[in-house]
């Protein structure tokens, strides 16, 4: 991955380089066709890192991080044609030196990215565990293009090449709002995600119809969504603005919270099957019982008292299940129209 740091070299030498046509003995003439060669590559991850954001599993997004290896290579056979300058191989060596760097980093890390990727969903802490290792992988290539950089100002210096601070290139504004968009989503995210997974694992308990799981579980769900909520409280919208991504989890966690409070309905319901389901065997078992009024009058009640609490139930899982799907389609809508509408699609 380019982080911002090289994309603020370029738009340093964007600004600071004589741009016009240079003779070949100029020192800034090779800084001026590494400078192409470096858009040409940041262009790619632009690409690559545009799909992705929009959506797509990195796994998805494999062929634009391929074409993003190509370009890697492509910028190796075109600095081979570029002669250094009075036999200073400085800027060449540390420009082949950034470039296995960052390769290495793609194609060691990138396996282990689309694993975890695979598995981030199953717990928090494996979600946890998949955004921290991304953000990792920013750090080692930051302290990648930093050597870089240092290896241009050294360049730079030898060769009597004025560095001035110039405005951002086109491709840095977008570079850095990516950054921005996602680590807001990210933290964002791990607020709903942490309390989502807790409703995933109470679905799953009450098809398995495991009581002591589902009290467990509620008990955590509730824990969360209270959690999350306190945070949300002190959440700033993005850039001071935008505040549906916010909102949207907030109107997530409330339903969380409010599940957790309904369930209460699910546990007389279980209780009282399990108890009619006795009485229903001893009445079965007693070829007595069908000629007792008693034993008759008995049954006929468990019967009305469990039909009741079913549809007590079956009204409560309505409910819960239209607001569910509720939440979680105003999740994903409002998630993809922020993601949308702050990240800049690049072609």
């Amino acid at each position: 991955m380019i982080s911002k740091f090289t994309l603020l070299v370029l738009a340093v030498l964007a600004t600071c380089l004589q741009l016009t046509a240079q003779p070949a003995d100029n020192p800034a003439t090779n800084l001026e066709k590494i400078n192409a060669q470096m858009d040409l590559l940041t262009n790619k991850y632009l690409i690559y890192m545009s799909e992705v954001s929009h959506g797509s599993k990195i796994k998805k997004a494999e062929k634009k991080h391929q074409a993003y290896l190509d370009q890697i290579n492509n910028f190796r056979y075109s600095l081979a044609e570029i002669p250094y300058y009075k036999g200073d191989k400085s800027l060449h060596e540390g420009t082949k030196k950034y470039l296995k760097l960052v390769e290495n980093i793609q194609r060691e890390d990138y396996t282990k990215i689309v694993n975890m990727e695979e598995i981030a969903e199953q717990s928090y802490d494996a979600m946890e565990a998949y955004l921290l290792f991304k953000k990792k992988i920013d750090e080692k290539m930051d302290e990648a293009e930093k050597e870089y950089d240092a290896t241009v100002e050294t360049y730079c210096k030898t060769n009597n090449i004025n560095l001035v601070e110039g405005p951002k290139t086109e491709q840095g504004q977008k570079m850095s709002k990516i950054g921005e968009v996602n680590d807001y989503y990210e933290m964002v995210y791990l607020i709903f995600f942490k309390a989502s997974i807790h409703d995933d694992q109470l679905l799953e308990a009450m098809e398995k119809e495991n009581l002591t799981a589902v009290e467990q579980i509620k008990g955590s769900l509730l824990k969360y969504s209270l959690e999350g909520l306190s945070r949300l409280d002190t959440l700033k919208s993005f850039k001071g603005g935008d505040a549906s991504l916010k909102g949207s989890c907030r109107r997530a966690l409330e339903f969380f919270k409010k599940e957790a409070g309904m369930l209460d309905s699910y546990t007389d319901y279980m209780l009282k099957k399990e108890d009619f389901e006795a009485i229903k065997k001893n009445f079965e078992r007693n070829p007595k019982a069908k000629n007792d009024k008693k034993e008759i009058d008995k049954y006929n009640a468990a019967v009305d008292e469990i039909n009741k609490t079913q549809q007590k139930y079956n009204q409560t899982l309505q409910t819960l299940n239209k607001g569910r799907a509720d939440a979680y389609n105003d999740w994903n809508a409002t998630a993809k129209r922020f993601m949308d509408t702050h990240i800049p699609y690049a072609k």
